[in-house]
């Protein structure tokens, strides 16, 4: 596992938090790996091999990898809504994922993420903790996981199954529409949409203080990785990631 160089910030709560959130995020991932467990469903569904921070890729908060080639890229907030606005934070996790799938499209390099995207391979995780709305966490994860399954040919407008989640994937595919527009200098086509959200998938993760993912990461570290049984202390430390 290896660590980039960290990106200067601003100040201020919501900053921290959401500094401290991502930090725990890499921390169960990192706890996973050393558990040799896979770190689904924010890696990928084999045990992964490696964890990249604070990136150069444009979806820069996390790339988990396997030695099998399995990648996700991952980004972490604490607390998001589903929102159409452009400059809402909603729309910025919507950009990397669009940008991180343009720039495989073509590519051949020697680091083995940096390629077209596969999904049955690959994903573009957006992970964030039960504070988030309802309508993202809940409805838009099920659209997204409900477009994973439908049969060739069948609309993509048949993933969404009652009013709010109509509304909330109108939402999702006008955002995308309008990040693609931008980044790709052209429209996309039902194809890459199905292709970009077929990837995509929305995560609850509750790893800050007492959290359920926490506690469960500090009993997997005493009870696969602590040989000799010994007791860590209660909480994934806000640099918990940088020491993995």
């Amino acid at each position: 596992m290896e660590q980039t160089e960290s990106r200067r910030t601003g100040g201020g709560a919501a900053t921290q938090g959401g500094v401290n959130y991502q930090n725990r995020v890499a921390a169960w991932v990192c706890a996973n790996i050393l558990a040799e467990r896979p770190a689904a469903p924010i890696g990928p569904e084999s045990v992964a091999d490696y964890a990249r921070f604070e990136t150069s890729e444009p979806v820069d908060d996390l790339l988990v990898g396997s030695v099998d080639g399995r990648h996700a890229f991952v980004q972490a907030k604490r607390t998001l809504t589903l929102s159409s606005a452009a400059d809402s934070e909603f729309a910025s996790v919507i950009d990397q994922f669009v940008r991180q799938y343009l720039s495989g499209r073509g590519l051949s390099s020697a680091r083995p993420w940096a390629r077209a995207l596969d999904p049955s391979k690959d994903r573009l995780v957006l992970v964030t903790t039960s504070e988030s709305s309802q309508p993202l966490r809940r409805d838009l994860a099920a659209i997204l996981n409900r477009v994973r399954d439908l049969t060739e040919g069948q609309p993509l407008t048949d993933a969404a199954t009652n009013t709010a989640q109509s509304e909330g994937f109108e939402t999702l595919v006008a955002q995308v529409r309008r990040c693609w527009r931008i980044a790709a200098c052209q429209e996309a086509t039902d194809a890459d949409l199905r292709a970009l959200l077929t990837l995509t998938h929305v995560c609850v993760l509750d790893v800050e203080a007492d959290g359920v993912a926490e506690r469960e990461a500090l009993s997997l570290l005493e009870s696969r990785v602590l040989a000799d049984g010994t007791t860590i202390a209660p909480r994934l430390g806000n640099d918990a990631a940088t020491h993995c």
